[in-house]
C-alpha cells in the first residue's frame, strides 16, 4: 500500500514539475505581445477607473463595438433567462 502511494506522490511530483516546465518554455520562447487595448480591457475588468478621455480614445475597431452591441442587443430581445 506504501509503494502504490509513494508511486502516485512521485508520479504528481513529476507531473506538476513538466506542467511548470513547459508553462515556462512557452512563456519564455513564445509570448505573445500584450497590446494597449488588451490592458486596457484588462483594466476596465479588474474595476480599475480610467479617465472618461482615455476611454474615448482607446484603439478598439467601431465595427467591433458595433458588432458586440448587436450581439448585446440580441441576446437582451430574445428573452433568454440563462446568464
Amino acid at each position: 500500500m506504501v509503494y502504490g502511494m509513494g508511486t502516485v506522490i512521485v508520479f504528481l511530483a513529476v507531473l506538476v514539475f513538466a506542467v511548470r516546465l513547459m508553462s515556462w518554455v512557452v512563456h519564455r520562447w513564445f509570448a505573445e505581445p500584450v497590446l494597449a487595448s488588451a490592458v486596457d480591457v484588462a483594466g476596465a475588468a479588474s474595476g480599475s477607473r480610467t479617465d472618461p478621455a482615455s476611454a474615448q480614445s482607446s484603439s478598439i475597431d467601431p465595427e467591433i463595438l458595433a458588432v458586440i452591441a448587436a450581439a448585446v442587443h440580441a441576446h437582451r430581445q430574445s428573452g433568454s433567462s440563462n446568464s
